[in-house]
């Protein structure tokens, strides 16, 4: 064999293993691409889970026996100290018990507003009268 011969076979090689190298890359491409599809599938998942449980806690919180209690007793608060302007309402264990069960729809407000609940479904779950 002689070199201008060689020559060519190496020229031929390299142009080869390029060609192989290329495919590689995409094929690599093409499954990175496969394991982000399938990543972003899971954390939308693992999302929805969350908000699910979230909903999930909102419904038991509405629910129990408890909050009906507190929440008649709110109602019963707020008749007492609307019947007198309000008067002497201020600084009051009335007062701090009746802002700390504002803060709880608020709070549940925020969710709404954050999109980590859907508003439709929190109006019909206090549409409701739970």
């Amino acid at each position: 064999m002689s070199l201008p011969d060689f020559s060519g076979a190496v020229q031929f090689l390299n142009a080869l293993s390029s060609i192989v190298v290329i495919a590689v890359v995409v094929f690599q491409l093409r499954q990175n691409q496969k394991l982000i599809g399938l990543s972003n599938k899971q954390a939308e998942a693992n999302l929805l889970q969350a908000k699910s449980g979230i909903a999930l806690g909102i419904a038991q919180q509405f629910t129990d026996d408890s909050f009906t209690t507190k929440r008649t007793t709110m109602r019963d608060i707020v008749k007492k100290y609307a019947a007198s302007q309000w008067e002497g309402f201020e600084h009051t264990r009335d007062d701090f018990e009746l802002r700390a069960f504002g803060s709880y729809y608020e709070f549940i407000a925020y969710f709404a507003k954050e999109g980590v609940v859907e508003l439709c479904t929190l109006q019909d779950v206090l549409a409701t009268g739970f």
